[in-house]
């Protein structure tokens, strides 16, 4: 069997593309590998891999040569006019001895046996491999020579290898692109570097001082802050693990170095260390045991020799406080001015040209957040409420918010605590904008739960009212993740609320828009409801039990009741009570939806017909089981656990009652019986949809 190897070699390729790319690029060459039977077995042991400059790809178990195989080409009928059978000989190149008859529909057909010589692999993978590169997708790509196509960086080199052999690549030269036999080491190193096979390739670049595997690089990373850790007796976040995979992807061989902060800069917020550390430098912040940030900071460098270190440290301190510097100018700059005195400058910048200024959207908040603490039973005080609402956008005002936009809602708070305001609206003030993506903290106090949600709720309305609803391609208002905030502030603090009706005629009222026709609340909530299903497959990883309860009818809009609803067919799927109901629903459903092509299957059962004790019994549990359905509230296991009764009284039916009986009306009935079964199933979710 053969190997299969590629390399493409390019200038230093933004981490964030990285992974997408590789990953496009296996499948097509996969797809490739399949389509033309270049494997004796579906199980192909594939590398890929990629760092800032290359992405890689191996694969083994390939056959050297294709068999030879038969293709049967269809011509025309027999009795088809003599100009179109000579056509179809001249076309094939055959004569008219080798045609071949064969019966088709009914109908007889001219056929011929068509030869197909088998190519060499390597050469199927080369005809493929110009389209395969030309092709990926990339969401951001550059032209760099005029008659060039686009990339995601200029590619330089590419580099095949087929059964230990280097394979020339003849469409290179027109891309103005290298097909070098050789690849080059570390680009600090510059070193070329030969071999033969995928394994010779991983020998010789790791002694070069590239590490191909993302993840070997990300590990080398945590082994070696850990232990640098362990001697300081501070930590590394887990939050801040998606900082070294970025780390990871900026560097083909990870050198650790630890820097110091400067102790007059430790009193500042905390906040803003870490803004300036992570968003400038792409910094690793080391936090004490009490969660304080402690002094010492990881810079990621991409191979450097022990005789420069020191100083690549040193150099990194120097921007770093001069960072930091910046910061404290701004700081202490922004607290000359209270918040108070910021009110004027706030009322001047525009939230958006149909919805007005800050102080509109403000205005707006505040109704917004009275409300919601009635309608979810907040305990908070109205005084409390009205002053975290007007305060909260303040901070825009600020130097520092201008510079580190990341910050805005955080210096507000801070400044807040600086002026002397209650815990709770500082508090609050920090935490307007959480949760800012999937793995943020929600807030948990009553104040910042209503800030929060008051600010995405005015957000997302907003924005529907006027039509600027987001695309399958943009989001420039980032309305999904405001809404997945919204749903998980709801859903995490377990709070009550039927949003459909919460966005009622007074709230629109408040956007003094003069034509709001248009605007459907309905469709805003299909939004919600679309990103609620995102929101439960990144729980289950299931998108079969997502589509199952999310079945053609109307929802309610309280999505925490969906939610529980959800977890409880979740949990019920995967106990033995619920995997029977999956089966004999799909039995039900079979026999139903091959009887229902041959005759009409009425919605009503005829208790007058119902001749078997087991089919007696199974429509008295079936009555039962929909009103207890249609009944229970928010009691779903129980729901459940009553549908799980079903399968003894169906299971019995299916084994004891003859469905297909000579008696059509009898037959009728109990295909009626049947569907009537599916019917009270789907009330709760759709079960043929569920895979074992």
């Amino acid at each position: 069997m053969s190997e299969l190897f590629i390399e493409l070699l390019s200038e230093e390729i933004p981490y964030w593309l990285q992974k997408n790319i590789v990953e496009q690029f296996e499948k097509k060459i996969i797809d490739v590998i399949i389509e033309n039977r270049l494997s004796k077995s579906n199980k192909i042991n594939i590398n890929s891999n990629f760092t800032p400059l290359r992405l890689i790809f191996s694969c083994d178990n390939l056959i050297k040569e294709q068999k030879n195989s038969i293709k049967e080409i269809k011509g025309p009928p027999v009795d088809a006019p003599e100009n179109a059978i000579t056509g179809f000989l001249k076309k094939i190149g055959i004569t008219r001895e080798k045609l071949k008859k064969k019966k088709l529909n009914d109908k007889n057909y001219y056929f011929v046996e068509h030869k197909i010589i088998g190519k060499k692999s390597e050469e199927v993978i080369k005809d493929n491999l110009e389209k395969i590169i030309t092709t990926l997708n990339w969401q951001k790509s550059m032209r760099w020579i005029h008659n060039s196509f686009k990339w995601g960086r200029p590619l330089k080199n590419v580099l095949f290898y087929f059964d230990n052999k280097f394979i020339p690549l003849d469409f290179l030269e027109i891309y103005s692109i290298n097909n070098n036999s050789f690849t080059i080491s570390h680009k600090k190193i510059e070193k070329e570097l030969k071999f033969k096979n995928f394994d010779q390739y991983k020998k010789k670049i790791i002694s070069s001082k590239v590490i191909i595997e993302q993840n070997k690089r990300e590990e080398k990373i945590k082994k070696e802050i850990n232990n640098f850790c362990k001697s300081k007796k501070i930590f590394l976040k887990e939050e801040h693990n998606s900082l070294v995979s970025l780390n990871a992807g900026l560097a083909e061989y990870p050198d650790i170095l630890f820097g110091k902060i400067e102790k007059n800069y430790m009193s500042l917020p905390q906040e803003i260390l870490e803004v300036v550390m992570i968003n400038d430098q792409n910094f690793i912040p080391l936090f004490e045991k009490n969660n304080n940030l402690s002094t010492y900071f990881a810079i990621i460098a991409d191979f450097i020799e022990k005789k420069f270190q020191k100083k690549i440290v040193e150099d990194n301190e120097k921007v770093l406080q001069a960072r930091f510097a910046d910061a404290a100018f701004y700081w202490e700059n922004d607290l000359k001015i209270n918040l108070e005195e910021r009110k004027g400058l706030l009322f001047d910048i525009q939230f958006h040209q149909k919805l007005g200024t800050f102080k509109d959207k403000t205005k707006r908040m505040e109704f917004f957040a009275l409300s919601l603490a009635t309608q979810l039973n907040l305990q908070c005080n109205s005084n409390d409420v009205t002053q975290a609402v007007k305060l909260s956008k303040f901070d825009l005002t600020t130097g520092l918010v201008r510079e580190f936009p990341q910050l805005q809602g955080i210096i507000g708070g801070y400044i807040a605590e600086v002026e002397k305001k209650s815990q709770i609206v500082c508090l609050a003030l920090k935490e307007q904008y959480l949760p800012k993506g999937p793995s943020d903290l929600c807030p948990k106090s009553n104040l910042s739960i209503l800030l929060s949600l008051s600010d995405k709720l005015d957000t997302l309305l907003g924005f529907f009212l006027i039509g600027e609803m987001p695309t399958s391609s943009k989001d420039p208002y980032a309305l999904r993740r405001a809404s997945l905030g919204i749903l998980r502030i709801i859903i995490e603090n377990n709070l009550k609320i039927d949003l459909e009706n919460f966005f009622n005629e007074e709230i629109i009222s408040k956007y003094n828009l003069q034509n709001t026709s248009d605007f459907k609340i309905h469709n805003l909530i299909i939004f919600l409801i679309e990103r609620f299903r995102f929101f439960l497959k990144s729980i289950t990883k299931r998108q079969d039990v997502v589509n199952a309860f999310f079945i053609e009818k109307s929802f309610s809009s309280d999505f925490l009741i969906l939610y529980k609803k959800f977890l409880a067919l979740n949990e019920f799927i995967n106990k033995e009570e619920g995997k029977k109901i999956i089966e004999l629903n799909k039995r039900a459903l079979n026999i139903v939806t091959i009887e229902g092509k041959k005759m009409d299957i009425k919605n009503s059962i005829n208790k007058n017909l119902l001749k078997e004790q087991h089919e007696k019994i199974l429509v008295d549990t079936l009555d039962k089981v929909k009103n207890k359905i249609e009944n229970e509230q928010e009691d779903f296991k129980s729901v459940l656990h009553t549908i799980s009764s079903l399968y003894n009284p169906l299971n019995n039916f299916f084994d004891n009652v003859m469905v297909n009986v000579d008696d059509i009306k009898i037959k009728s009935n109990r295909l009626s019986i049947l569907k009537k079964v599916l019917d009270t199933l789907k009330v709760y979710a759709d079960f043929s949809k569920i895979q074992k």
